[in-house]
C-alpha cells in the first residue's frame, strides 16, 4: 500500500513534493536576495552611503520579512513541500548575514574604519532567521488551508 493511501496527513501536507512551476519561484527569491545582498555589500563596504541606503531599508523589509509568509503560501498553493517552504523562509536571512561578513570585508580591504554595531551578527541573523521560518510555515499553512477550503468549496458545490 502506498504511503500516501495509508497517511491521509501526507496527502495533505507533503515534506517533500516540489511544487509546480518551482523554478520561477526559486528565480523570483533568489533575484530578490541577489538584489539584497548586493545592496548589503554597498551599505556595510560604504560605512553606510545615504544614497544605497534607503534601496536597503527597502529590500530588508521585503525580503527579510515579507516575502517569505508569501513565498510559503505560494508553494503550498502550487503543491509544493513543507521542506521547500521553509527552505525559502532561511535562504535570506543566511544570505543577508553573508553579504554583511563580505561588506565588513571589503570596507577592511578599503580601509574604511569600520562602525561598531549595537547587536552581535549572530543575534541578528538568528532572529532574522526565526521570523523567516515561522512566517514561511505560517504562510505555508493558510495557502495549504485556501486549498482545502476551495477544494470542499468545489466539491460541495457539485453536490448540490
Amino acid at each position: 500500500m502506498p504511503s500516501s493511501a495509508r497517511d491521509p496527513l501526507h496527502r495533505l501536507v507533503s515534506f517533500d513534493a516540489r511544487p509546480r512551476y518551482w523554478r520561477p519561484l526559486v528565480a523570483v527569491e533568489g533575484s530578490l536576495v541577489a538584489a539584497l545582498a548586493a545592496v548589503t555589500v554597498a551599505v556595510a563596504a560604504l560605512d553606510h552611503n545615504t544614497a544605497v541606503e534607503p534601496l536597503y531599508d527597502i529590500l530588508l523589509r521585503a525580503v527579510l520579512f515579507y516575502a517569505p509568509p508569501v513565498l510559503g503560501a505560494i508553494c503550498a498553493v502550487l503543491d509544493g513541500g513543507l521542506l521547500q517552504a521553509i527552505a525559502l523562509g532561511t535562504v535570506p536571512a543566511l544570505v543577508w548575514a553573508l553579504a554583511i561578513v563580505v561588506g565588513d570585508a571589503v570596507q577592511a580591504v578599503l580601509s574604511i574604519p569600520a562602525a561598531i554595531p549595537d547587536s552581535p551578527l549572530w543575534a541578528i541573523a538568528g532572529t532574522a532567521l526565526v521570523i523567516g521560518v515561522v512566517s514561511a510555515l505560517a504562510g505555508f499553512a493558510v495557502g495549504r488551508a485556501g486549498l482545502l477550503v476551495w477544494g470542499r468549496r468545489g466539491s460541495g458545490g457539485e453536490a448540490a
